[in-house]
């Protein structure tokens, strides 16, 4: 079953397909190469050939594995805290993010979105440089766009409240932009 990308559960959902097709694939070619040993008696075969084609979507899932083996996701505790604060403030929230770009990867177990505001929870972030690495990934969700959000990396739920009751509710046309912003940051991650 898949996890719809931006809820809670996807990271493991994804982690866990990943290491599936994996492992799938790895015993293909296993299964490829040491029948073609046991029928042909030597490499020279065109079924050799096969497990070298399965090496390509082998490697590409390895690599998708090991990618986001570090995403460590919000206790379910932690989430339904987050999801009632959220529901609360009638903000966009994301669970379960990720942002890729040259630089690397970074996850974001929730991000809410209001009011031209991102509030992001990332207890990893949880020295000054780690808080200012997070917020340039964050932020790069808005580059090329004509659209300015102020973005708050918090490292605990109780800072995550507290700069979520301080925005207002937005406008009809200030909540559709949050929902393309919202857009903007699915399309960055796997």
């Amino acid at each position: 079953m898949f996890k719809e990308k931006g809820t809670y559960g996807y990271a493991k959902n994804y982690k866990n397909r990943k290491l599936t097709g994996t492992i799938v694939f790895f015993l293909f070619i296993l299964i490829d190469v040491i029948m073609t040993l046991i029928v042909f008696q030597t490499r020279n075969t065109i079924f050799i050939v096969v497990a070298c084609l399965l090496s390509l979507p082998f490697a590409k899932f390895l690599i998708a594995y090991i990618m986001c083996i570090k995403f460590t996701p919000l206790k379910k505790e932690e989430y339904e805290r987050v999801n009632e604060i959220s529901e609360k403030n009638n903000a966009i929230t994301v669970y379960d993010a990720s942002i890729s770009r040259t630089e690397g990867m970074r996850f974001f177990p929730a991000v809410s979105i209001k009011n031209n505001n991102m509030i992001a929870l990332c207890p990893k972030a949880d020295t000054n440089d780690k808080l200012k690495e997070y917020k340039s990934f964050l932020e790069d969700v808005c580059k090329g766009t004509k659209y300015k959000y102020r973005v708050v990396i918090t490292s605990s739920v109780n800072k995550y409240k507290k700069e979520l009751d301080k925005i207002k509710s937005p406008d009809e046309t200030t909540l559709l932009i949050d929902r393309h912003i919202k857009e903007r940051l699915l399309d960055m991650g796997v």
